[in-house]
């Protein structure tokens, strides 16, 4: 039976830079949509034009080829090829990779990242006999490279939508990052919601609003407290502001934790799918 192959039912898989996936064969790679199982299926001019990719699909080697080369030694902190540094970073060295960063995380923002990298290399060092922290921090940086591509694409209008085996386990740690624009609403591999500019910038004002109605309350409030009753209900009056201000505080612990729950979750599901060695 013939595979019904469009972009209704498949999305193409592709590497860390974001390029679909090409093997020696002249296949490409797609998942489906339904069981996201995985496919291989001659790379085609009718299939490159249903999916939006160029045809034929240039390989990086053949980039390289034709581009000059402008970088020195020193520009090049890794000297590995790309087969060794495929062997450092399969599927399993590569989700315990993001676990351990994961778990630096707070280091990250408040410390020397250069010192937490150096303990990150520590934690991996069983995964190869060459792992240093300059990998690691390379490969980070290479995932998030590859997941703000995967975002922004699978979000913008017209665009096909992407597969890529480590998208949720990364969108899980990356989705509140200040540094991710625009930031997901949730997590799917089948298309997320992004806010607009006009709507996040609705929900500023109208939280604006909200404050300064607040803080004028709270002012009227003291005023009338002053009035009538003095220091001691004052007191009582900025209590309660403190209440709510705990409150807040215990809410954003409660989907900080939240957060982390859906982390180690979606980790040991990718861990499960892994073959047994």
């Amino acid at each position: 039976m013939a595979m019904d192959i469009s972009e209704q039912t498949y999305v193409v898989v592709v590497d860390e830079e974001g390029r679909p996936i090409i093997t020696a064969e002249n296949n490409i790679l797609l998942c489906d949509k339904a069981t996201q199982g995985l496919s291989s299926i001659p790379f085609t001019v009718n299939i490159a034009n249903e999916f939006g990719i160029a045809y034929p699909l240039q390989k990086p080697c053949e980039q390289q080829e034709n581009e000059p080369s402008t970088s020195s030694a020193a520009e090049t902190p890794i000297t590995e090829t790309n087969e060794e540094n495929s062997k450092i970073w399969n599927t399993e060295n590569t989700l315990y990779l993001i676990d351990t960063v994961q778990k630096f995380d707070k280091q990250f923002s408040s410390g020397v990242k250069k010192n937490v990298w150096l303990k990150v290399a520590e934690c991996c060092k069983h995964l190869h006999k060459t792992l240093n922290a300059k990998h690691c921090e390379t490969k980070w940086k290479s995932l998030i490279r590859t997941y703000k591509n995967i975002l922004l694409g699978n979000n913008t209008s017209g665009q096909k939508k992407r597969y890529w085996e480590f998208f949720d386990v990364m969108h899980a740690i990356m989705f509140k990052k200040p540094e991710i624009t625009p930031v997901a609403t949730c997590s799917s591999l089948r298309g997320l919601r992004v806010p607009d500019p006009e709507e996040k910038s609705k929900q500023n004002e109208s939280k604006n609003q909200i404050n300064v109605e607040e803080n004028n309350e709270i002012d009227n409030s003291k005023s009338e407290i002053d009035e009538e009753s003095g220091k001691e209900n004052f007191e009582s009056e900025f209590s309660k502001k403190r209440k709510r201000k705990n409150s807040e505080v215990e809410k954003r612990h409660r989907d900080k934790m939240q957060r982390l729950d859906r982390f180690n979750e979606l980790f040991e599901k990718m861990i499960d799918k892994l073959p047994e060695k």
